[in-house]
């Protein structure tokens, strides 16, 4: 199996931001985890491009959640390759194909009720760009954890970020393909992905202390790329630190 970590940047708000899909190639096939934003799709491709493959060549796609930055491009996608197999967690496949509402998008409008006037703007055009995803109309592939899928890839069950958000675990280099499990800063430090808008802090915790007790030697963070060096500590630091910021708010 070769992994490689794609860079994708783009423009978010007037800054350069990055995100980070995972290409497997295992015995011929490729394998993308998550898309990115729709409006990233061409960076995207530019990026398959200088591996030697196109969209065409994937055989499939793993969405580690229904979040826009993972799967707005899932759509579009799709549609330039229909064989394209899709798998996805079994909490999150009614939302992936449209089924219900995501979680994001019900988050999202109950936040609306909460905001005060002069925020009322920003959280319409939250709303409406939550509303704006496309979706596809079949998942192929309905996992859980423990499976193993594509050989020996381990599905991890990190829920937290959404409910059934997912890691992937390769057991024969020790990686783990965390997705939004944690995020990379750019100070060297692990987090949260995006705390506020994080569904559920405790379990996003208890998700992070799951993945602790994994030997990992690489771990790959959708948003802020790969890691190396001190996991292990690192994944510490961060456990404690939410500890002592829940300590704090109950005293």
């Amino acid at each position: 199996m070769n992994i490689s970590v794609l860079n994708i940047a783009f423009n978010q708000y007037g800054a350069i931001s990055h995100i980070h899909p995972t290409l497997l190639e295992i015995n011929g096939q490729y394998f993308l985890t998550d898309t990115g934003y729709e409006n990233t799709l061409s960076q995207l491709r530019t990026a398959l491009h200088e591996k030697s493959i196109d969209i065409i060549n994937l055989t499939g796609v793993i969405i580690s959640h229904d979040d826009i930055d993972h799967l707005g491009a899932l759509y579009d996608i799709k549609k330039m390759n229909p064989l394209l197999q899709v798998y996805c967690s079994k909490i999150e496949e009614p939302s992936v194909t449209g089924k219900i509402e995501a979680e994001r998008l019900v988050q999202a409008k109950q936040l609306l009720q909460q905001l005060p006037e002069e925020q009322q703007a920003w959280g319409k055009d939250f709303v409406a760009l939550q509303k704006s995803i496309q979706r596809i109309s079949d998942v192929d592939h309905v996992v859980q954890e423990n499976d193993l899928i594509l050989g020996d890839i381990r599905v991890i069950a990190t829920p937290g970020h959404t409910r059934g958000h997912i890691s992937l675990y390769i057991e024969a280099s020790k990686t783990l393909i965390a997705n939004d499990a944690v995020v990379a800063e750019s100070n060297g430090e692990l987090n949260i992905a995006n705390p506020e808008f994080t569904l559920d802090l405790p379990a996003a915790i208890r998700s992070v202390q799951k993945i602790r007790e994994l030997d990992i030697q690489t771990l790959i963070c959708f948003h802020g790329g790969i890691v190396t060096d001190h996991i292990r500590q690192k994944l510490d630091q961060l456990i404690q630190r939410y500890n002592n910021e829940q300590h704090d708010r109950t005293r």
